[in-house]
C-alpha cells in the first residue's frame, strides 16, 4: 500500500511539474506573439512587494496540505510539503496504526525578507495530535508550534517545525 501511495505521489508531482512547464511555454509564446522577446535573466533589484493576502492564503493552503499528508499517513505527500522532514517524524507515521493531525488554530502569519531569494514566512499553529500506535497505545496531545515556510520555486514548503515556547 505504501508503494502504491509513493507511486501516486511521484505521478502527481510529475504531472504538476509538466503543467507548470506548459504554463511557462504558453506565457513565452504569448510574449513572442505580442512582439516581445522572452525575458532575459532578471536584473539585480529589490524584491517585489508581497501581496500579503494572497501569500497568507497560499501559506494556509500549504498548512492544510501538511495536515492532510499526515492524516493520510502518506510519506511522499509529507515530503512534498516538508522536503527536509526529520526522520523521527516519519518514524512516528511508520509506528502508527492511525495518525490524526488537526490544525486547531493558526496565529498571525508573518513574512520576512532576508535577501532577494530568501523570504520566509512564520506561522504560529496549534496542532492536535491523536495517535494510535501499532501496539494499540493511544495518545492525545495539543501543541503550539512555530512553522517556518519558504517559497523556493513558486510554492510554499515547510522548512522547520519547532515548539512555540
Amino acid at each position: 500500500m505504501a508503494a502504491d501511495r509513493f507511486k501516486q505521489a511521484a505521478t502527481d508531482a510529475r504531472l504538476i511539474a509538466e503543467d507548470e512547464e506548459q504554463e511557462r511555454l504558453k506565457r513565452q509564446a504569448a510574449e513572442r506573439g505580442r512582439g516581445q522577446a522572452p525575458p532575459g535573466p532578471p536584473a539585480a533589484q529589490k524584491p517585489a512587494p508581497l501581496n500579503v493576502d494572497v501569500e497568507k492564503d497560499a501559506v494556509i493552503q500549504t498548512l492544510r496540505r501538511y495536515e492532510l499528508a499526515y492524516n493520510n499517513m502518506d510519506v511522499a505527500a509529507v515530503r512534498s510539503v516538508f522536503p527536509d522532514v526529520p526522520g523521527e517524524s516519519l518514524k512516528q507515521l511508520a509506528d502508527a496504526r492511525s495518525f490524526a493531525l488537526t490544525i486547531k488554530s493558526i496565529g498571525e502569519i508573518k513574512f520576512y525578507t532576508f535577501s532577494e531569494s530568501r523570504r520566509p514566512a512564520v506561522a504560529p499553529v496549534t496542532f492536535v495530535y491523536d495517535v494510535v500506535t501499532r501496539s494499540g497505545q493511544r495518545s492525545h496531545e495539543e501543541r503550539r508550534q512555530k512553522i517556518t515556510l519558504e517559497k523556493p520555486r513558486g510554492t510554499w514548503v515547510v522548512t522547520d517545525v519547532s515548539d512555540d515556547r
